[in-house]
């Protein structure tokens, strides 16, 4: 599943204690667009945890909330606690490898 929040469901999903994973992104942004390329496919690939995407720009408190200060920026999350940050752009092989450290 990959699903377009704003942050008040994040925050409600972070509460959840989800294990999830999230795109921070804006519209103008071309490495943004490039990373959603590989992360929709990627989530059918594990049914069992969600991607998310947030754009900044339609509510930039979420820089603050999530201690950010740039996109694009993916946050890994395991039981609503932030295991891993990725910051800026990343290949999809390189990605892929991230996935497998921080979820074994």
């Amino acid at each position: 599943m990959f699903s377009e929040i704003d942050l008040p469901q994040l925050k409600n999903i972070i509460r959840e204690g989800r294990t999830f994973i999230l795109d921070v992104k804006a519209e103008w942004c071309h490495p943004c667009r490039l990373i959603e390329k590989y992360l929709i496919p990627l989530s059918s690939e594990y049914p069992e945890m969600d991607f998310y995407s947030i754009d900044y720009e339609k509510d930039t408190s979420v820089f603050d909330f999530l201690e950010i200060g740039t996109v694009p920026y993916i946050i890994l999350f395991n039981r609503g606690k932030i295991e891993r940050r990725v910051r800026g752009y990343v290949r999809e092989d390189t990605f892929r490898t991230i996935m497998k450290e921080t979820y074994p």
